[in-house]
């Protein structure tokens, strides 16, 4: 007799009971590993288990046919040895987690029977039938290590192709042609992931594997309200996610397959790939900062093979917001332009056309950004085909080729990512006046926008720090009071383009100076404030809206997603209403002040900047007339009250109520016929309305009707159906889904509707957002603990450019000192052009604070030109149209860059393009190779920059340069003060006119004796050749006679013919 021993089974399948050779052999884990344990609400470990809900009967079938074909199919002999199922590594996206190690933790090893055969686990049996999984080759059949091999596809051989089951064949179709994607595959309220894509959802995702798989693939999955946070971390982690959703309802399939020849193919439900998710097109709002841009950029080369020079095209894309941006620049042959941009911008991808040969220098700043966590995208050709752009951007791209070209390059992208029609169909293109330099030409053609490169954003660190490259710390975060998303984005757009008109930036401080007295007089400004803070993200609402009109796809989702688009679509409804509501306020209060004028304001109010005068009345109609509203903050879409509305809606309506009063009459009946009134409907999943009879009416002598199907029972009753309760059902079911077919076409015309309006919308939003941007720079002007000013902004119309600041202070640095005041800071003063000198020479001890000033006057300039107030007692500036920076130290490896190479590169832009109306600001000029030769090089740049007359900061240490021009007419020396008392130096951060100079030559003179008795400098030093390099930019080279210094042998400075 064979003798049952009771055993514990755990969920994780470490525990088995088999029986062999008549006896029971148990293979139990008494205590699971802490992969199948999760923490509870009460912080104590249990078994982790996934617990499977479907909702949809074609799931049911689907299992059944896979078990079925798996049963019929044959099994391989079993082996002793296990099959090598090691993956190799792949590039781009992190490597696969160790898989062999993994299954064995998770999912148990192969076990021996007693007559010593292998027993294997159902995967390793996949393995064995199916090897090409493991042994992956491209469509073109080239392994992972061909140069060659494409990672994007997956060759399946046709005999096993045909041996899978209909379900297995369904997911490789789609993963044969997106192997490099992770498929997210919705499987009833799930989205489950398979094989190798199972393998990095457990290791990144930290998931468990289905017991027994699916079909024997390994398999793990997450439910459909925690899609979103999960398909998150695996963007983050640098993967390609595709979301393949199912395309028809359990109705519909039944339907279809009675109308088709019983075929495989036709008895699982139908699904699609329908969107494919990067870093760059992340449009949760939920992952992302109020502010945040994430861009996609688009690069095309022209290139001159004789100069190396290029034409670059670029379109960079904003897909949260449906945002397209196309632009053309002419740029060196080391991309300096296209540096900044990237710089700019901070993409998270980078598309380039692999069918064209990129150049070196593109190369390296590629190779750098990826090193960022940039990725590199590649697409082969372009997407020419003809869309409804504007005229003015047709017309722009038959003229520059390489635009189009960038263009085309972004489209085929998108159309890859299944968007392409959602972000490009809205005709949302702008063309940006991006960077525009050569060697003779200013970047900005069109005097408008004052230019930064990278190297001063980062020098100044205006929008990441140079510690972790987040914002804090930052300009941005210094003058940033928006309270709006869209003000935020749009005061960041203002930082990174400063403007360059006297006249616009006059006209932005006096909005800045309007709003701040309105605020000031008005009782309830702070009610105005907390209107603008609960307007919300309009604009990426209104981007939302247009691709729910525009998708083509119809998803069946079982979780609330449906209701949470129309929920989001009242949130942006109601948004939209109290943009009015904010642009009344403020119009009245405007009203009210007729000595306060301002040009934007008026323009913005009542002008050729405001809404349109028939906004009111379109968005009212989306209260009243186009459905329920009441209905609507609930999720549901139902025809306006009082309205007869769609007559299919009706129709619809009409016969779920017709099945509901049946079934109600149905119950009724069988109360009458059992004697029981306490009988009621029973609701369970996909089988609903069950007739639930209590307990207490089971007595002796009473039987069930005969027409009763069990279906389930409690501790309180059992419940049935009847064949008439079967068929009302399936009736109810049929017209509930054509009722909810009819909802959601209504709420599409709704969406359709509105996107109609989409321009006077975000004509409400855009309004709104620069009142926001006006209110920030209004409250900063009075932020506590700073002393801020009025800028003084003067017309260039003479050649003497000026720059004066008082009693000027770091903002960033004072805020780190006295509790974010600038009571121990010590200001300076910064006196450019004008009646004083052009350039400064600024010398002192390290840590004295010369870095500081040159930093403090750049701000200064920046938040003059933006229509900020500024850090100082006084500021008088004519605009500045470029700022130069060469500051701090660094070298490019990637790029074969040292750190002289680095800081020569860099001053000879800044001799390329400054103009007279340029900022020049460099610190410590000449470091990273010898004494004389920095001197040198310092002394050349110097002089030319004097020729130049350009407004110059000019931190150094060499003595003897700030002695050779103390006496020139354009250029002023002043020296950081400070003491040593008792061995001990005390810098005290103030900047004095250099009156003690003589002492200090005669030790650099002393110096530089010593210096020179050690090695003589000559023309033929390498440094020195690489400082005549840099210098014939300009036409100048290193020649003889000597300087103008006693007792030395240092070549001197003329200008060649």
């Amino acid at each position: 007799m064979l003798k049952i021993v009771p055993v514990l089974l755990t969920f994780n399948l470490c525990s088995k009971l088999r029986v062999t050779g008549g006896r029971v052999s148990q293979r139990i884990s008494p205590n699971p590993p802490k992969s199948f344990l999760s923490q509870n609400d009460s912080g104590n470990y249990e078994v982790r288990k996934r617990k499977r809900i479907v909702e949809d009967e074609d799931d049911d079938l689907e299992d059944h046919l896979e078990k079925q074909e798996q049963r019929s199919s044959k099994h391989e002999s079993r082996t002793r040895q296990h099959p090598s199922t090691e993956p190799k590594q792949q590039n781009g996206p992190p490597p696969l987690p160790d898989r062999s190690a993994m299954r064995e933790k998770l999912l148990g090893s192969s076990q021996c029977t007693e007559d010593g055969n292998v027993e294997e686990t159902p995967e390793q049996v996949w393995t064995k039938k199916n090897p090409w999984t493991t042994n992956v080759r491209d469509a073109e059949r080239r392994r992972e290590d061909d140069p060659n091999y494409d990672p994007s596809t997956l060759y399946i051989p046709a005999a096993p192709f045909e041996k899978l089951t209909p379900f297995q064949k369904q997911f490789w179709n789609i993963k044969k042609d997106h192997f490099d994607v992770l498929l997210m595959f919705k499987k009833g309220k799930f989205y489950e992931m398979y094989d190798r894509d199972a393998d990095i959802g457990a290791s990144v995702l930290n998931l468990n594997y289905t017991g027994g798989g699916r079909v024997d693939m390994r398999c793990v999955g997450v439910p459909e309200q925690a899609f979103a946070k999960h398909l998150a971390r695996l963007v983050e982690a640098g993967y390609k996610v595709g979301r393949v959703e199912q395309t028809e309802t359990t109705n519909a399939a039944k339907k279809r397959r009675k109308s088709h020849e019983p075929a495989a193919k036709s008895q699982i439900c139908q699904r699609a790939l329908v969107r494919i998710v990067t870093k760059g097109t992340v449009i949760d709002t939920d992952n992302l900062a109020s502010h945040q841009q994430r861009y996609v950029l688009a690069v095309e080369e022209l290139v001159d093979e004789g100069t190396n020079r290029a034409t670059v095209g670029v379109c960079y894309v904003d897909a949260s917001e449906n945002a397209v941006y196309v632009g053309e620049f002419e740029d060196d042959e080391r991309r300096t332009w296209l540096e900044t941009l990237m710089v700019l911008l901070r993409p998270k991808e980078i598309v380039i056309n692999c069918m064209r040969v990129m150049s070196t220098a593109f190369q390296q700043i590629t190779s750098y950004q990826r090193s960022q966590g940039v990725a590199l995208m590649k697409t082969a050709g372009t997407l020419n085909t003809n869309v409804e752009f504007p005229s003015h951007v047709k017309e722009y791209l038959e003229e520059h080729k390489s635009a189009e070209a960038a263009m085309g390059v972004c489209r085929k992208y998108f159309q890859y990512l299944r968007i392409e029609n959602e972000v490009f169909s809205m005709g949302n293109v702008k063309i940006q006046s991006v960077v525009r330099g050569s060697q003779l030409q200013d970047m900005d053609a069109d005097k408008k926008h004052l230019v930064l490169d990278a190297c001063t954003l980062s020098n100044l660190e205006i929008f990441a720090n140079n510690h972790d490259g987040s914002e804090r710390d930052t300009l941005f975060s210094f003058v940033d009071h928006a309270v709006t998303a869209g003000g935020k984005r749009l005061l960041r757009t203002w930082l990174a383009k400063p403007l360059y008109s006297a006249k616009a930036i006059n006209q932005r401080l006096d909005a800045v100076d309007a709003l701040g007295t309105l605020l000031d007089n008005t009782a309830d400004h702070l009610e105005i404030r907390n209107l603008f803070a609960s307007f919300g993200d309009v604009e990426r609402g209104l981007a939302r809206i247009h691709s729910t009109a525009a998708a083509e796809e119809t998803v069946v989702m079982f979780d609330d997603t449906n209701k949470r688009k129309v929920i989001d679509f009242v949130k942006v409804v109601k948004g939209l209403k109290t943009g009015l509501e904010i642009l009344d306020r403020i119009a009245h209060e405007w009203q009210r002040m007729p000595d306060c004028t301002s040009q934007i304001l008026d323009s913005l109010l009542d002008g050729e900047e405001s809404i349109p005068n028939d906004a009111t009345e379109k968005l009212d109609y989306f209260f009243t007339g186009a459905f329920d509203f009441v209905e609507a903050e609930r999720g549901e879409v139902k025809p306006p009250i009082g309205e007869s509305g769609d007559p299919e809606y009706l129709a619809a309506l009409g016969k779920l109520e017709d099945v509901d009063r049946e079934l109600e009459s149905e119950l009724e009946m069988w109360r009458e016929e059992l004697g029981e009134r306490s009988l009621r409907w029973y609701h369970r999943g996909k089988e609903g309305y069950q007739l639930e009879v209590p307990k207490k009416w089971f007595k002796p002598g009473r039987r069930i009707p005969g027409e009763f199907t069990p279906m389930s029972d409690s501790q309180t009753g059992k419940r049935f159906w009847t064949p008439r309760i079967q068929e009302l059902y399936r009736r109810r079911v049929d017209a509930s889904e054509g009722l909810s077919d009819q909802e959601s076409g209504l709420f599409k015309k709704v969406l359709s509707r509105f996107d109609e309006s989409y321009n006077c919308w975000s004509s409400i939003a855009e309004v709104v957002s620069k009142l926001d941007a006006l209110m920030s720079s209004a409250t900063l002007r009075k932020r506590s603990g700073h002393q801020l000013c009025r800028p003084e902004i003067l017309e260039n119309t003479t050649d003497r450019p000026v720059l004066i600041l008082k009693n000027a202070y770091h903002p960033l640095v004072a805020e780190k000192m006295d509790g974010g005041t600038a009571a121990s800071f010590v200001p300076n003063d910064t006196k450019l052009g004008g009646d004083d000198p052009m350039l400064v020479l600024l010398t002192g001890p390290n840590m004295g604070g010369k870095s500081t000033i040159l930093r403090q006057t750049c701000i200064a300039v920046l938040m003059a030109q933006i229509g900020c107030y500024v850090p100082a007692d006084a500021c008088t500036i004519t605009p500045v149209d470029r700022i130069f920076t060469r500051i701090g130290a660094q070298d490019r490896i990637t790029r074969g860059q040292s750190t002289f190479m680095v800081e020569m590169e860099e001053t000879a832009m800044l001799l390329n393009c400054a103009t007279r109306n340029s900022l020049l600001v460099l610190d410590e000029l000449g470091r990273g190779t010898s004494t004389f030769d920095g001197y040198a090089i310092a002394h050349a740049v110097v002089d030319e920059i004097l020729t130049r007359a350009c407004r110059t900061l000019f931190s150094t240490h060499y003595q003897f340069l700030t002695k050779e021009f103390a006496k020139h007419p354009e250029a002023a020396v002043y020296e950081m003060a400070a003491k040593v008392r008792n061995h001990t130096m005390i810098i005290l951060s103030a900047r004095y006119r250099a009156a003690c100079l003589k002492r200090i030559h005669r030790q650099s003179r002393r110096s530089m004796r010593n210096a020179r008795t050690s090695r003589s400098c000559t023309s033929s030093h390498p440094a020195l050749h690489l400082s005549v390099v840099v210098s014939t930019v300009r036409g100048w080279q290193i020649s003889h006679p000597p300087w103008r210094m006693p007792r030395t042998n240092v070549p001197g400075l003329s200008k060649t013919p």
